[in-house]
């Protein structure tokens, strides 16, 4: 059985994220306007919170954008204001990140927030690891932020 889950796993998680790697970089650098719209679409589309996946997605596009100071500071800028309104939302999808996903985005977007102070990022997320098991999340939480 745990064979069959970790199939079905890399089959309809790891995979679309994968696919959808190396993507973004590339539109922005071809056509600006276009990726642009799409960040727009992946944005309502995770903000929603109807799928875990669909913020795994944006998370992970935020993650291969680091590099881009402009994208990088629109996905902060959108990922503290959801952690605020709901931040399950975004733990949900940080849950079912691959390690090395996760601990980019959690040392990039909740360890050292740019807009939210990291006292308010720490509150949110006790408050909610206090109702919600996203454990992979907040082990990887607690380890980098021990490191500030």
């Amino acid at each position: 059985m745990k064979g069959l889950k970790s199939k079905l796993f890399a089959l309809f998680v790891l995979i679309p994220l994968i696919a959808h790697a190396g993507i973004s970089n590339q539109l922005y650098l071809n056509n600006y306007e276009q990726f642009w719209v799409q960040w727009g679409e992946m944005k309502t589309a995770s903000s929603d919170c109807t799928d875990s996946r669909k913020m795994a997605e944006f998370v992970s596009m935020a993650v291969e954008m680091l590099g881009n100071a402009e994208v990088t500071e629109s996905n902060s800028k959108a990922l503290e204001e959801l952690l605020v309104a709901n931040p399950s939302c975004i733990l949900s999808g940080m849950d079912i990140l691959p390690i090395a996903t996760l601990e980019k985005a959690v040392g990039s977007f909740l360890v050292n927030p740019l807009f939210l102070s990291s006292g308010e990022v720490e509150k949110l997320l006790r408050n909610t690891l206090e109702v919600y098991n996203f454990s992979k999340v907040k082990r990887v939480y607690e380890g980098l932020s021990k490191n500030r």
